[in-house]
């Protein structure tokens, strides 16, 4: 619970820096929702099914406003393949480089990012009372990913995909989500 409540905390500071520095250049913040498959030895290995994704960051316009810099937070909650309702957490702090497209289709506009951060993950033992798996593992990630805005009014909402892999354990998210405060 106080986890979901520091997200909550975050994406607050988010809005609220966002809106004070957009006099000094276009500062966004963001909050997505979404599905997050598990993939290689994540879903083998470690049994995590697909499960789902919150994001909450920010992003600064850099060189126009055809770049920007993403730094984002994201929480998972994924099932595993256990007999005793076992579940995976999964948090993850991100810096990416966004190249929104110079392309647009009325009120859509393309994007495509790449970058790297921290997955940490740790599984939750439920009924099988272990808790040799009950530490946090950390994994450095990388990848890639594109999506699609929708402007509305200061406000826009996007759809992305995301491939995010690194020491052969990978996420891919798929959200849906509002960028605020350009």
């Amino acid at each position: 619970m106080r986890r979901l409540l520091s997200g909550f905390v975050v994406a607050a500071l988010t809005a609220v820096v966002a809106s004070q520095a957009e006099a000094q250049g276009r500062v966004s913040g963001l909050f997505a929702v979404g599905a997050a498959a598990a993939a290689d030895d994540l879903s083998e290995i470690d049994s995590t099914k697909t499960g789902w994704q919150i994001m909450v960051g920010g992003e600064r316009a850099v060189i126009g406003d055809a770049f920007a810099i993403r730094l984002d937070g994201t929480f998972g909650f994924s099932k595993r393949e256990s007999l005793f309702r076992e579940s995976a957490l999964l948090f993850g702090a991100n810096l990416r480089l966004v190249w929104h497209l110079p392309i647009e289709f009325g009120p859509l506009s393309p994007y495509v990012m790449g970058g790297g951060g921290l997955l940490s993950y740790r599984y939750q033992p439920g009924q099988s009372g272990r808790d040799a798996d009950a530490a946090f593992k950390n994994r450095f990630m990388a990848g890639g990913g594109a999506g699609l805005d929708f402007k509305i009014g200061s406000s826009t909402l996007f759809v992305e995909g995301r491939y995010e892999t690194g020491d052969n354990r990978t996420l891919i998210p798929v959200q849906l989500g509002v960028r605020f405060g350009k």
